[in-house]
């Protein structure tokens, strides 16, 4: 006790020569006794009474200011992301960056080079059938094309699944795939061998008498391409129809980008297709001109006129939604017959049932997977413990491809080891 009060009298002639309130003077004075006392410091360990004491108020110099500074970094960069807002420049580039390395890039870029090549071709008049095209048409429906195809690719993007999952093997798939090339194969059989078909108007000419066998086998290639392309075709743009929308997110989706794809995905791949679609028959087609020959012998040797266009069905699946801009009102040509088609038109008649076919055919495929996907069942779930329910099977599916992948947990150190008492004592 004596020493204590010897301490706390010459903490006081200190204080009074520092120039120190007596207020904190009265709180050291009561913070030493008690601990003193009480034989422990200010953390709870105990202590001799012969050692110094701490300070019960910390040193506010030594204290890192890391924290502090991450924290003001942090809502200044908050604050400044919250008073942001896209200029015109950054949605330019923004789109420009959806154009160049987007999903659908390709289609993009390949629309704005054909609205280039068709306006050289009809300047300089090198071909018939582009100089017939409108102005308005070279202009509108490539950009419209190249405009309709970035939305698309940019709402399946930004409303991507954290978890994503390509599959070839889906039902819808496998139905819409085995569905479209059906009805291409129906309508291109029928076109060739139907009533009033390209063999009933063309094989009794004198032409085609003169070699009937190189004539047939030509029609024949020509055939065979034509329907290993549609099955090249379909399958890519499948493909990406089933993907894109299982992959979608179940709770991101905004209601009206929802309406959105309804409405434009038929459009984007109708005109989509034809590009594919010319680029898959002429790889297959020069295919039995380069390696298999039976293509060049059969050329050479038909003089047939209608069967060398038949060549040509590549070339108008690019040309038809330019020179028959409303080529998909014509949908009652699907039902009709060949007899009230010139022969003149034979050929762009056969793309325009083709292309109405499939295009309609994307339409129900959009609509289906719209109502079933998002529209609410009127029938509520009836929640079970086991997950009987098929709706709640498929709810929780979806929802799970929200959740971010785990990881798994690092091993535990083995810091500890020395603190564990073993259970054998």
């Amino acid at each position: 006790e004596n020493k204590n009060a010897n301490e706390c009298d010459c903490m006081s002639s200190v204080m009074k020569d520092t120039d120190i309130p007596m207020d904190t003077m009265n709180f050291t004075r009561d913070n030493t006794s008690s601990s003193a006392a009480e034989g422990t410091d200010l953390n709870g360990a105990g202590f001799p009474n012969s050692q110094p004491q701490r300070s019960a108020t910390p040193d506010l110099d030594s204290v890192p200011e890391t924290e502090s500074q991450e924290d003001n970094i942090s809502t200044e960069l908050a604050q400044k992301d919250r008073e942001y807002t896209m200029s015109v420049g950054d949605h330019i580039r923004e789109y420009l960056v959806i154009a160049v390395e987007g999903d659908l890039a390709g289609f993009q870029i390949a629309w704005l080079l054909m609205s280039i090549v068709f306006l050289i071709i009809k300047i300089s008049n090198a071909h018939a059938t582009v100089a017939g095209i409108s102005w308005w048409a070279i202009f509108v429906i490539p950009i419209s094309n190249a405009l309709l195809t970035g939305w698309f690719d940019f709402i399946i993007r930004k409303y991507r699944s954290t978890n994503t999952e390509e599959s070839l093997q889906r039902p819808r798939f496998i139905i819409l795939w085995g569905l479209k090339c059906i009805a291409a194969t129906y309508i291109t059989t029928y076109w060739i061998w139907g009533e009033a078909s390209f063999m009933d108007r063309y094989r009794n000419t004198p032409q085609f008498q003169e070699s009937p066998n190189a004539c047939s086998g030509q029609v024949v290639i020509v055939y065979i391409a034509f329907l290993a392309a549609v099955l090249m075709s379909e399958m890519m743009v499948s493909t990406v129809l089933i993907n894109s929308e299982h992959n979608l997110s179940f709770t991101r989706v905004p209601t009206s980008y929802r309406v959105v794809l309804l409405i434009i995905r038929p459009f984007v791949w109708v005109y989509n297709r034809t590009m594919v679609m010319f680029l898959c028959f002429y790889a297959l087609y020069g295919l039995a001109y380069s390696v298999f020959v039976i293509g060049i012998v059969a050329d050479t040797v038909c003089d047939s006129v209608r069967c060398a266009e038949t060549q040509q069905v590549g070339m108008q699946m690019l040309l038809v939604p330019f020179t028959v801009p409303e080529y998909l009102g014509w949908v009652d040509r699907v039902f009709s017959s060949w007899d009230r088609v010139a022969d003149d038109d034979f050929l762009e008649a056969f793309v325009i049932i083709f292309l109405c076919q499939s295009f309609y055919v994307d339409c129900l495929n959009s609509l289906w997977q719209f109502s079933r996907r998002w529209l609410p069942s009127s029938k509520k779930p009836e929640l079970t413990m086991h997950g009987s329910n098929k709706e709640q099977q498929d709810f929780f599916r979806s929802l799970t491809k929200e959740l971010i992948p785990s990881s798994p947990l690092p091993e535990q150190s083995n810091a500890n080891d020395s603190n564990t008492v073993p259970l054998n004592g």
